[in-house]
């Protein structure tokens, strides 16, 4: 359990620190050698894959999303309060919610899109290996994969606001 806690919140700082969740070179190596039927590289190009989606159901999750709201409230009354003392930051609070929101909202983005290329990669490069008649033996595994996580990308998105 601690490992996996460990993986998800190193991923979740990729996210927000707006970088790939896992660096392209490899998600390219491990989708190659899955297309060669390599099981351990097809489970881990989608680990990679659900474990970003799985940072933003954690942070929608209903238990955790009020800590995450909690957090983010702290942020803006922190704000409020040096916008009261400080003339100059009399526009923070407002800054700091439109920043907020966008980093969120940009994070999701980001993070769907390089999923969406992840698995339209893989089933690009499926495609002509199975017209050819050179199909992996782990064709199926595969597809199936592509199909239930294709279905989970509704599921990256920003935590709401209180």
């Amino acid at each position: 359990m601690v490992l996996c806690e460990k993986k998800l919140n190193n991923m979740k700082g990729k996210i927000f620190g707006f970088e790939d969740p896992v660096a392209r070179n490899t998600m390219r190596d491990l989708r190659d050698g899955a297309l060669t039927g390599d099981i351990s590289d097809q489970d881990e190009f989608f680990r990679g894959i659900a474990r970003a989606i799985s940072v933003f159901v954690y942070l929608n999750h209903p238990d955790v999303l009020p800590t995450v709201q909690g957090n983010r409230q702290n942020l803006f009354n922190a704000a409020r309060l040096l916008a009261m003392l400080i003339i100059e930051f009399a526009n923070l609070e407002y800054l700091v919610r439109e920043f907020d929101d966008a980093w969120y909202e940009e994070a999701a983005r980001r993070t769907r899109a390089w999923a969406e290329e992840m698995l339209d990669s893989i089933q690009n490069a499926l495609a002509p290996l199975v017209l050819s008649g050179r199909a992996p033996p782990n064709m199926a595994a595969i597809h199936a994969a592509i199909a239930a996580l294709r279905g989970r990308l509704g599921d990256i998105k920003a935590p709401p606001r209180k």
